[in-house]
């Protein structure tokens, strides 16, 4: 997409030939000038809707009364619009009676601008003097409103800038098919085709969820709904008298073998105790 500010000084560029150019060949400059606006879409927008400011402009009676008449008017353009599209019906005009064989319309369209400074230089001076004047008169404006609106950027310029970049998304979409079935193809070897598969990723619509994510939802949803296994009991605590292992103590031990004694003892012992 061309820069506004490039076409910008493009477009002061094309003015200031015109400016430049002598009364010989200042039509054929403009023929250049006309061809050029021609070749840009956004001037051409420009120029359109700049046509519908001022539907009704007689076009041909502005134009006549440049030559007939003995200073130079915008009637009846009101309108910065308006005067454009006179200025470019204007150069239309011109150009297309210079590919007919017309010479020196624009120095004839200048003899309005006759004054005691070109009066007293040579004749072509003068006629060169008297092209310049017009140019900066009718043409000045045209290139300023083009600019301005250019830097502004008007609602048909952007339309059409904003489709050119969607367009030239898509500019090499046959190169890029031919490709894709290349690399399908894999040359031969019969990776091409999960090579291409591995790059490449289906997109999905707004708020779809992917497999994995709905397996891995399915999955918790599952899980979650099996009953939870009881959990197992705690073993109770050994008795005082035992140890975890389910063995007697060493008191205990020594208290069963006390009595084990007493429960032995011979009968005359007894007796003798007594």
């Amino acid at each position: 997409m061309r820069n506004p500010m490039s076409l910008q000084d493009e477009l002061s560029d094309r003015y200031e030939r015109l400016v430049a150019t002598d009364a010989q060949i200042i039509d054929h400059q403009v023929v250049l000038v006309r061809d050029w606006i021609s070749k840009r879409p956004e001037l051409r927008a420009i120029l359109a809707e700049a046509e519908q400011a001022e539907p009704d402009l007689d076009v041909e009676t502005w134009r006549t009364s440049l030559t007939g008449s003995e200073e130079f008017t915008w009637s009846p353009s009101r309108t910065e619009p308006g005067r454009a599209w006179l200025v470019w019906q204007l150069m239309n005009h011109i150009a297309d009676r210079e590919q007919a064989g017309a010479t020196y319309q624009v120095r004839d369209y200048g003899e309005l601008f006759t004054d005691r400074v070109s009066a007293l230089l040579g004749v072509k001076a003068q006629n060169n003097h008297q092209v310049q004047a017009f140019v900066q008169q009718a043409f000045g404006p045209f290139f300023h409103y083009l600019s301005d609106q250019v830097s502004l950027g008007s609602s048909v310029v952007h339309t059409l800038r904003r489709y050119k970049t969607r367009v030239e998304w898509f500019h090499d979409r046959a190169e890029l098919y031919d490709r894709y079935t290349d690399a399908i193809s894999g040359g031969g070897d019969g990776d091409g085709e999960k090579k291409v598969r591995s790059r490449t990723r289906t997109k999905r619509p707004p708020g779809a969820r992917s497999e994995r994510t709905s397996t891995t939802l399915i999955c918790r949803a599952s899980c979650s709904s099996t009953p939870a296994t009881p959990p197992t009991p705690r073993p109770a605590p050994p008795p005082a008298n035992q140890t975890s292992s389910g063995n007697p103590t060493p008191a205990t031990r020594s208290s069963a073998k006390a009595s084990s004694t007493r429960a032995t003892r011979h009968p005359l012992a007894e007796a003798s105790a007594r």
